[in-house]
């Protein structure tokens, strides 16, 4: 069961607007636009694993979308998800990449 939605990002917020806004031809607009299919990608990776623990039976799950905790020096810890169950817990973390992705056997890697 989802505790807590998926919300888009401010950033990524701040950033369909300025697209919107900015002229193509503005010497910032390639900066916008690169941040903004940066954060686009990064939430529609998020976006995707949320399809995958759709799966997950829900009266045993728990998941929690989008946290940002503070430790005791005020920094924060941003987690894409944190999966619940009566045994353990797990913080999930999304990544969105294309194409061929290998792997290398060697453990030193």
């Amino acid at each position: 069961m989802i505790k807590k939605d998926r919300e888009k990002p401010f950033r990524l917020l701040a950033h369909e607007a300025a697209m919107r806004r900015v002229p193509k031809i503005h010497p910032k607009y390639p900066q916008i636009e690169q941040e903004f299919y940066r954060l686009h990608y990064g939430y529609k990776g998020e976006q995707a694993m949320d399809y995958f623990s759709s799966f997950l039976p829900h009266e045993n799950y728990h998941v929690l979308h989008g946290l940002r905790i503070p430790d005791t020096k005020g920094r924060h810890f941003q987690m894409d998800s944190l999966l619940l169950s009566p045994t353990h817990c797990l913080i999930l973390d999304s990544k969105y990449v294309t194409g061929r992705i290998e792997f290398d056997e060697d453990p030193s890697q």
